[in-house]
């Protein structure tokens, strides 16, 4: 459960004996404190900060706990507009984190350039015919933020942790959606040494409870069974972060992998549900850093807009 540290002004997830101490929501900083109302990390640790779903509202998380890395598990739009776009990257460039990590989600229209057309007229969005240029501007408005990596069935390194991460989540609304049978294939794509897993939505069974829409109905399950399988039989990550599903925010563990929802939007669509901070120890880099702005050389939402020569490998 969550409980309220009045000390520190911050609310901190307890866990059961034997679980990772080590995990935080912070409710509200201290602007004062060394590290914006955080512990310090644990020595010969990388600290990521977790958000999700912001949908634009990021302005109202106010100032961040500090740590190495900022890892967003997408929706930080509400329907792509460039607009909505520039506002994040100022914003996520403001921020202190060296590194920068992010994901599309469903919401983020313009990151997927084959899908972004229908979604436009699914969503009412005018189509004037300048979709591939809006695209393209979205990409190079990431790829420009400093430090910054966007993720697309693609991973990195942070002081030799590994991250993969993918945006897909079964058929909703929106781009980057399948129907959860062809999901398996992508989720196959994940490397079985992946220390901090990031994907939109979340696996089956873990911080998934949806409110579906209709006066007295309970809460079902939205998470992907493919993707459950491949964390839990295959992968085993430390960390599996996500969110699409706002009402699920939170943090639980299975004893291998602990599952973080870090949904920042309420059910309600109030950006109010803090980020949350978690260590992972450092291991020798098996790579060079990431450049600044560095973006993976082959991305799936992008092949279609030929700026690059290989196929999509998410849909293969």
């Amino acid at each position: 459960g969550l409980v309220r540290d009045n000390e520190r002004g911050c609310t901190r997830t307890t866990m059961a004996a034997g679980e990772d101490d080590h995990v935080a929501t912070y409710k509200a900083v201290d602007r004062e404190h060394d590290h914006h109302g955080a512990d310090k990390p644990r020595r010969g640790c990388v600290r990521f900060v977790a958000i999700s779903d912001t949908h634009g509202k990021h302005g109202a998380l106010g100032l961040l706990p500090l740590g190495d890395v900022l890892v967003h598990a997408g929706d930080f739009t509400e329907r792509g507009d460039l607009a909505e776009v520039d506002a994040f990257c100022e914003w996520l460039s403001q921020q202190p984190h060296a590194r920068k990590v992010v994901i599309a989600g469903n919401h983020d229209l313009t990151l997927h350039g084959g899908a972004y057309e229908q979604a436009c007229r699914d969503w009412g969005v005018t189509i004037d015919g300048r979709e591939r240029e809006r695209c393209v501007a979205a990409r190079a408005r990431l790829k420009a933020v400093p430090g910054l990596e966007y993720l697309c069935c693609s991973g990195t390194e942070v002081e030799g942790v590994r991250l993969w991460g993918a945006p897909w989540v079964p058929t909703c609304g929106g781009v980057f959606t399948k129907p959860p049978a062809a999901l398996a294939a992508v989720w196959q794509q994940i490397p079985d040494d992946v220390d901090v897993l990031l994907t939109h939505g979340p696996p089956r069974g873990h911080l998934d409870l949806a409110v579906p829409r209709g006066f007295g109905m309970g809460r079902k399950h939205a998470g992907c069974e493919h993707l459950l399988h491949a964390v839990t039989q295959r992968v085993r990550p430390a960390f599996h972060v996500f969110g699409h599903i706002h009402e699920g925010y939170g943090t639980e563990t299975d004893g291998a992998t602990t599952f973080i929802n870090a949904a920042s939007c309420t059910v309600r669509g109030q950006c109010t549900q803090p980020p949350i901070v978690f260590d992972v120890p450092a291991r020798h880099p098996t790579r060079e850093p990431v450049e600044a702005g560095a973006t993976p050389a082959q991305c799936c939402c992008f092949a279609c807009l030929r700026e690059l020569d290989e196929a999509d490998p998410a849909e293969t």
